[in-house]
């Protein structure tokens, strides 16, 4: 990249060395640099097409972009491959790096090839005496120096008079003397013009004089042939080692370039997998936790069908027992029948019990469903939410930031260090003010006798109004300070673009983290600024922010978890009833049992009433028996279902009630946050409009500047 090339050349001492050789050379390094840029420009082009064409590249290939996308279902973002996307971004990592110290070599040996070739193809400034040679070479188809003056190289009619074409034949001598001499030993330097007019002009008036004109002609041409000649001893060129050196550090600038994106894309991936495993493993303990509780509460709820089975058998027992005493019809069972009654009668008021905490075992089970179903989709739309938000600003980073890190615009970049702080000072400027004042004096002087010489015919003086030299250059230096600041701007402007935050002047990544533990799926807030105007953004994904519609939604799922806590009173008082009327029932039992061990002993019932009653008896004890067995186990894995139940509702409490608590403290009004974002978009459309009136004013001077040249001619 440019900035790569850039820092590769301003911290070697090599480069150093090579550039202040290269200062020496003449125009040459002008069409090196040119060229240079040139490929530097192409290769950013040719990058840009393939990336227009391309798939999406992650890490250098599309299988990252792959395993992402592979099923891009809900219940797919569980299952991506993150140790297979961490290693082929390691892998492409590793071998980019690989290939940075190769080029890295090879520009160290490519710097030490440019510095040999550079001091090999070096050429000695021309002295004053080789340029008089030259001219003198030249002017010799006038005869001699004297001559040519006296005949201002051949206008006519100045004397001595020379043939047509004498003056075209100078010029020819002139080359061919300048062909032999520039064969890349010396380059042209001294003021060629101040010493040819010295000679041949002289003490003549220069208004008219071809020899001016000759003057500049033989210039020209030492100049063209200098240029020419310079670096061409033979071999591989200075200028060949700096193109291929230009596209080492080329090929440098964009392996590094791909490994920062690599490392930033493989930190993005990291932070996804910890944020979806997060999600994943908080959804599983949820899930688990209600599970268990859901199994337990469903044992307990056999337990009380086996529990109401066997009383519903210890009930007929009764009965049966009943019918042999109203058979017996003996007064000494009359007691007993009557406390048998009130026992049973107890017995069914405990089934009715039983069946009413069943229907409240249903209920707790059935809204512990639900709230398990509830809590696990929403854990998976956010997981899916912030895969798809992670993958659009992918998308971005791709297709509109990459291109413009490859041309040398990074988030590190540095403007002040590329942009001089002194215009004024610099070379370019003075060269710049001598080229104004060149022209003020050329126009106060040989363009105005010329000029006034025609004034009668045509007036050509507004050619030279120019203005004041002093005036000229300040305006000249503050237009180029007005641009540079635009230009430095609108970087400016690309680079806030890397800014995943942007717009978003109060968020931090620390912000953002806590707005991410609150509730806000992953990614959310870099996509902001890129996709504020995607309707997709505006009427879904915007919702899912902290001021959005969906928190306040799932903030509300908390009230129905709180049923679970009405189930849990009302069962709790179920089993209170239960209880008391369980010990009343057991009491009605035992004085029953009683009172029929006392019928039995009586002497007054028949044998047959007492075998009867005998068998009864004993079924009723083995009964009750496993009744109180069936009670203990079902109230022991009650209890433990209510441990668990207990445990996983607080979880579920605890998710929700979090975020409820930090809604709440959010302000009512629109967040600060969302002001500066909407005032930074307006100032983004502002400079945008500013940029396009100025082009506007250009366009509409163009247009002016033809219209009028039309109406002239």
């Amino acid at each position: 990249s440019l900035c790569s090339s850039t820092r590769c050349l301003r911290h070697s001492a090599r480069t150093i060395t090579i550039l202040s050789a290269m200062s020496r050379l003449t125009s040459v390094v002008a069409p090196l640099v040119a060229a240079s840029l040139v490929a530097h420009g192409a290769a950013s082009r040719t990058g840009q097409t393939l990336t227009a064409q391309g798939k999406q590249s992650i890490c250098g290939s599309p299988e990252i972009w792959n395993i992402l996308s592979v099923d891009s279902t809900v219940e797919g973002v569980r299952g991506i491959k993150w140790s297979k996307i961490v290693a082929k971004a390691d892998d492409h990592i590793s071998t980019k790096k690989a290939e940075m110290k190769v080029l890295e070599a090879e520009i160290a040996g490519l710097d030490e090839s440019i510095a040999a070739a550079l001091e090999q193809e070096k050429a000695q400034p021309t002295t004053e005496d080789q340029l008089k040679e030259l001219i003198n070479a030249g002017v010799a188809a006038f005869g001699n120096v004297a001559d040519a003056q006296s005949s201002m190289c051949g206008k006519p009619p100045m004397k001595p008079r020379h043939p047509r074409g004498t003056y075209r034949k100078s010029h020819d001598a002139f080359k061919g003397a300048a062909t032999a001499f520039f064969t890349g030993d010396f380059r042209l330097a001294g003021d060629f013009l101040k010493i040819c007019k010295s000679m041949l002009v002289g003490s003549q008036p220069t208004d008219g004089n071809y020899c001016v004109q000759l003057c500049q002609a033989y210039m020209d041409t030492a100049q063209w042939l200098s240029d020419g000649s310079v670096g061409s001893l033979g071999g591989t060129t200075a200028e060949d080692l700096i193109k291929k050196r230009a596209a080492a550090v080329e090929a440098m600038g964009a392996a590094d370039s791909s490994v920062s994106a690599c490392e930033q894309s493989r930190a993005a991936f990291s932070e996804l997998q910890v944020k979806v495993e997060g999600l994943r493993d908080t959804v599983d303990k949820r899930f688990y936790a209600l599970q268990d509780a859901e199994y337990d509460l469903l044992d307990a709820r056999e337990d009380l069908q086996e529990l109401e089975d066997l009383m519903e058998g210890e009930m007929k027992d009764m009965a049966d027992g009943i019918r042999i005493m109203e058979e017996a019809a003996n007064a000494e069972v009359a007691d007993a029948k009557a406390t048998l009654k009130a026992a049973s009668e107890k017995e069914k008021q405990l089934i009715d019990m039983v069946k009413l905490t069943d229907v409240s075992l249903e209920g707790m089970q059935q809204n512990l469903r639900d709230a398990k179903n509830a809590d696990k989709i929403i854990e998976q739309l956010k997981m899916a939410v912030s895969a798809i938000a992670e993958k659009m600003h992918l998308l971005f980073d791709r297709q509109a930031l990459q291109p413009v890190r490859e041309i040398g615009i990074h988030e590190g970049l540095v403007l002040d260090e590329y942009f001089h702080k002194d215009i004024n000072s610099l070379r370019s400027a003075g060269v710049m003010r001598k080229s104004v004042g060149a022209l003020d004096t050329f126009c106060k002087g040989e363009a105005k006798d010329s000029f006034d010489a025609v004034k009668d015919m045509v007036d050509l003086s507004p050619l030279c109004k120019i203005g004041e030299p002093t005036q000229i250059n300040t305006e000249v230096i503050k237009a180029v300070e007005e641009r540079i600041v635009t230009v430095k701007d609108t970087i400016t402007s690309v680079m806030s673009w890397m800014d995943p935050y942007k717009g978003q002047n109060k968020i931090t990544p620390e912000k953002v983290k806590e707005f991410e533990r609150k509730g806000e799926p992953m990614g959310l807030r870099k996509i902001m600024g890129v996709y504020d105007r995607a309707s997709f953004f505006n009427k879904y994904l915007k919702e899912w922010s902290v001021r959005g519609d969906f928190l306040a939604r799932i903030a509300r799922l908390k009230s129905v978890i709180e049923t679970l806590e009405e189930n849990v009173a009302d069962l709790k008082k179920k089993l209170t009833d239960l209880q008391a009327l369980l010990k009343e029932a057991l009491q009605a039992r035992e004085e029953a049992q009683k009172k029929l061990q006392e019928a039995l002993e009586s002497e007054k019932l028949a044998e047959e009433a007492k075998n009867a009653l005998e068998l009864q008896i004993r079924e009723m004890n083995e009964k009750g028996a496993a009744i109180k067995k069936s009670i203990e186990d079902y109230e022991r894995k009650l209890a433990d279902a209510m441990k668990k139940y207990e445990g996983a509702k607080q979880d579920l409490v605890a998710a929700y009630t979090e975020a409820t608590s930090f809604l709440e403290t959010l302000p009512e009004e629109e967040s600060v946050e969302m002001l500066e974002f909407t005032s930074s978009q307006a100032q983004q459309q502002l400079l945008s409009l500013r940029e396009e009136l100025l082009s506007a004013k250009l366009n509409y001077a163009a247009i002016e500047e033809r219209l009028s040249a039309k109406a002239l001619a």
